[in-house]
């Protein structure tokens, strides 16, 4: 009988709890979130291609790009010993060296870009843009690879996502509104095609 042990689904509890669990997981609202079955190979491959593209444009431009797994810890008081959420982003790119440390990021990335799943769907659009938002991540990517579509919120002056979301199709380039030279051609094969 193949079903999910209860340990696996979301369920409340303490930062001291998500230390102690022996695999990647996230915490965020003081619910701990197992990583779900091993992601398909349509977000394999657009997360590759996009750190790709990303570490391309960012190279020299003193910013880093990291893929997941890579914990990125949110505190509202900067006490990292115990923050306040712990998110896993597809990728990260870090133009504060300052919050890299040898086992984490510290603080909002500049742009985080989460490629959906169908069992972190609701979380990535939802959860995790809220938080993004609270924090101050400037840009959000949010890739739906199987669709083939990337949509992007950026913060506004008002320090919200406001209602503007840019939607880009797998023919169009997206273009970043935090770093304006940044342009992706989605055509360029972004997005993996299976007959």
């Amino acid at each position: 009988m193949n079903m999910l042990l209860p340990s696996r689904q979301p369920h409340k509890g303490t930062f001291q709890e998500w230390s102690r669990q022996e695999e990647h997981c996230e915490w965020i609202n003081g619910v701990i979130y197992h990583k779900a079955a091993p992601p398909s190979t349509y977000h394999q491959y657009a997360s590759t291609q996009l750190l790709l593209k990303l570490n391309a444009f960012f190279k020299g431009k003193g910013c880093v790009v990291f893929p997941a797994p890579t914990d990125v810890f949110f505190s509202q008081d900067y006490n990292y010993d115990e923050p306040d959420h712990v998110v896993i982003p597809d990728l990260s790119v870090i133009c504060n060296k300052s919050q890299i440390t040898k086992e984490r990021i510290h603080g909002a990335p500049t742009l985080i870009v989460e490629v959906l799943s169908p069992s972190t769907a609701f979380k990535d659009y939802n959860y995790k843009k809220d938080l993004y938002q609270r924090f101050g991540v400037q840009e959000y990517w949010i890739v739906d690879a199987q669709n083939k579509s990337v949509t992007i919120v950026s913060l506004q002056e008002d320090g919200t996502y406001g209602y503007f979301y840019r939607h880009f199709s797998e023919h169009d380039t997206l273009i970043s509104d935090t770093y304006p030279e940044l342009h992706i051609d989605l055509s360029d094969d972004i997005f993996l095609s299976l007959p």
